[in-house]
């Protein structure tokens, strides 16, 4: 169970990361709109830290999507990643 809670993790930073990529949002921007010390984002997106659901709501704000889109998308990723897996 816990390492299926760490990959779909895994799968909702990704998708927060290639949305802000495809966006063109730097870092210090996602900083500004979200509120947040620029290393707790950083911490958030490019380490194995828990992403609170207060986060991924003012990390969805900051990119100007729904926070539902965000785990939607993580949903079909980790979905496909466990059945390439079986």
């Amino acid at each position: 169970m816990r390492e299926s809670a760490e990959q779909f993790r895994r799968a909702v930073v990704r998708v927060i990361r290639e949305e802000r990529e495809r966006q063109r949002i730097p870092v210090d921007e996602l900083v500004r709109r979200g509120d947040f010390q620029r290393g707790t984002l950083l911490r958030y997106l490019y380490t194995d830290r828990d992403l609170p659901i207060t986060a991924l709501y003012r990390i969805a704000v900051g990119l100007g999507i729904e926070p539902a889109e965000i785990v939607a998308r993580a949903a079909q990723l980790f979905s496909e990643r466990v059945s390439d897996s079986e």
